[in-house]
């Protein structure tokens, strides 16, 4: 198990290839996908229409067996191009599926209908300095008011060969000793 002053250096040190899922979390991910497939749907599907509930069907998109669209076809389209500029076009979630992290940790991923483009100077696909002082101007913005410090969390975004879900941006933000008061209200942003 990671501690915090060690998650902290590594995303400090951009070493996010090197968290891992514990085994509780691989477990309940790989249920999830079984899950999916058994309902014939995608892990994007489950996410977008079940998690954010951002899908609304476009009259004249075919529908699969499963009564949606290929992943292709589901598009979720911001309201405003600027990162955090519309609350409608961003939501947190309680990552359900992350990495093997204390219990006094809580693993948010922040979901944007905005496509973060990669930085095309990044052999991995990360994102820009301006999209990363963004994303840090945004998280404080919505989390010091819930009264979440600074030195409360860390927040990365995974390069696009670590993530599973690649059709919509999100990052990853690490709360420590955060209350439930607190999650609730970021998670009602």
């Amino acid at each position: 198990m990671l501690l915090w002053e060690q998650i902290k250096l590594m995303v400090e040190k951009d070493e996010i290839g090197y968290f891992y899922r514990s085994e509780e979390s691989k477990l309940k991910y790989y249920k999830l996908k079984e899950k999916c497939q058994k309902e014939g749907i995608t892990l994007y599907q489950n996410l977008v229409v079940h998690s954010l509930n951002w899908y609304t069907h476009k009259e004249g998109v075919p529908l699969g067996k499963n009564g949606l669209p290929d992943d292709k076809d589901i598009i979720v389209k911001e309201l405003n191009p600027t990162l955090f500029a519309d609350p409608s076009d961003y939501k947190f979630l309680v990552n359900e599926y992350g990495y093997d992290f204390p219990k006094n940790l809580i693993h948010l991923c922040l979901w944007f209908k905005n496509f973060m483009v990669p930085d095309p100077k990044s052999d991995v696909g990360d994102i820009s300095i301006e999209t990363k002082h963004v994303i840090e101007r945004g998280l404080q913005n919505l989390l010091e008011p819930v009264g979440v410090k600074r030195d409360q969390y860390v927040w990365f975004k995974n390069w696009a060969a670590l993530q599973s879900i690649r059709l919509l941006s999100h990052v990853h933000v690490v709360i420590v000793d955060l209350t439930s008061e607190q999650l609730a209200q970021i998670l009602a942003l």
